[in-house]
């Protein structure tokens, strides 16, 4: 049996070179070479061992990994985790949005039912254009209004609109209604009444051009005699105390006049742009209303009086204010209501009042003809305030019946009495006795009662 080699020999004969039995060294020396090369041999080894039981537990648990439908326990966890948040994400994207509509609608109906305060402002010594905050909300004007914008309701109010009348419809822009520094003072709306919303194609071509602003983010509003009745009745004016007694009782068979008021009452509470639905745009565009406007008055030079025709105003200007008292003071005294001359007192001359009040100039006589445009300042307590007086040849509007004839011939086509010619019908006498009147058939009809 061959002898073993040592580590020696294996070295040298690695080396080149034989090592003979006579060059061998003592076995002392040989002894300890050899354990110390044993030790290193037993390391190795260890070594080796380990990193073949490292690769192979690597092995077994990547085959474990990757086996069919087995995943790594983190991965799983994040797999779920996610499996679990994103339903919910979704439905908070969805049912988010839709319960803050909700919240601020439920709130928006408490503030407008809730009775803020009945003070009259006088009480206070506050004038109502001082007032940042009204006594009662106003109704939304999208409420106050017929709604039927492009939509199938709007086909259906055509087909109740008798022979070639057409139905009108309004556009609602609420982004622009309010003053905002970086717009203008004056809201952009446009307000029209009417007895309804039933226009002969006259009328209604010339509707349609002032709905055409919708497009530059202005609103157009056709007030009916629901809308009128809302307006009057439905909301509270602690500003105006006899207010609701002068429209019950007085302007049942005046329908001129109750458009006059209206008129100053829609500007005082909602401001924008007032435009006779006898009328068309001219001059006026969507840039007109310059940011520094506060109100913008129209006098006729022909007729040398104020046109009440087209107007614009922001909300509570105080020029509205004295309109909307001048108008109930000349009903009130009035020894008949059903002269045709109370039109004019309660339109153009309540305006011109009204304007004189604002600048306190009424102590001289006025020539408002001179120097157009004129700007009209407020003094005292309306310092701030402003308004514009241009002059009728501006044609912001333009009237489509000139002659009063084919004017009273086109409002008949729609039922609609007109403040021209014809004499206003109704009971003799003035406000105050139709309100005794009204007052003694309430109460006889009460006695007579069971």
């Amino acid at each position: 049996m061959p002898r073993r080699k040592t580590s020696i020999q294996k070295n040298a004969n690695k080396r080149g070179r034989l090592t003979s039995i006579n060059e061998r060294r003592p076995l002392t020396d040989h002894v300890d070479d050899y354990d110390e090369h044993k030790d290193n041999d037993d390391e190795d080894a260890e070594l080796a061992k380990r990193r073949q039981q490292f690769f192979f537990q690597a092995l077994r648990r990547g085959i474990r990994d990757l086996k069919v439908g087995k995943k790594p326990a983190a991965k799983k966890r994040i797999y779920k985790r996610t499996l679990r948040m994103r339903p919910c994400a979704k439905q908070g994207l969805f049912w988010g949005p839709i319960l803050i509509l909700v919240l601020e609608w439920y709130l928006g109906y408490v503030l407008r039912a809730e009775h803020v305060t009945d003070a009259y402002y006088d009480q206070y010594g506050y004038e109502p254009w001082m007032i940042d905050k009204p006594a009662r909300i106003p109704i939304d004007i999208q409420n106050l209004t017929t709604i039927g914008t492009n939509s199938i309701r709007s086909q259906n109010m055509q087909q109740s609109c008798r022979g070639d009348l057409r139905w009108t419809a309004n556009h609602h822009n609420p982004w622009y209604h309010y003053a905002r520094p970086s717009r203008r003072q004056i809201p952009a709306m446009i307000h029209q009444t009417n007895k309804d919303r039933c226009l002969t194609m006259n009328f209604a071509r010339a509707s349609q051009k002032w709905s055409a602003f919708s497009h530059n983010k202005w609103s157009y509003y056709l007030h009916d005699e629901s809308a009128l009745a809302q307006l009057f009745l439905e909301m509270q004016y602690p500003e105006f105390p006899y207010l609701r007694l002068v429209v019950q009782n007085c302007l049942l068979y005046l329908p001129p006049v109750e458009k006059n008021l209206w008129s100053y009452l829609v500007l005082w509470v909602y401001g924008g742009v007032v435009a006779d639905v006898n009328s068309m745009p001219d001059n006026f565009h969507f840039q007109t209303l310059q940011k520094d406007d506060d109100a913008i008055f129209i006098f006729d030079a022909a007729s040398q009086r104020m046109n009440t025709t087209f107007m614009a105003s922001s909300p509570k200007h105080p020029v509205m204010y004295y309109a909307i008292q001048h108008t109930l003071l000349r009903i009130l005294t009035a020894e008949n209501i059903a002269s045709p001359d109370l039109v004019y007192q309660t339109g153009p001359e309540a305006l011109q009042k009204a304007l004189e009040q604002f600048s306190r100039e009424d102590d001289e006589e006025q020539d408002w003809s001179r120097s157009l445009p004129r700007m009209v300042k407020g003094v005292e307590d309306q310092e701030g305030r402003s308004a514009k007086v241009i002059s009728s040849e501006e044609k912001y509007a333009t009237p489509i019946f000139i002659s009063p004839a084919g004017k009273v011939k086109e409002f008949g086509k729609m039922g609609v009495q007109v403040d021209v010619i014809q004499p206003v019908r109704g009971p003799a006498g003035g406000c105050f006795s139709q309100m005794h009147s009204n007052l003694d058939k309430a109460v006889g009809g009460g006695h007579n009662g069971p």
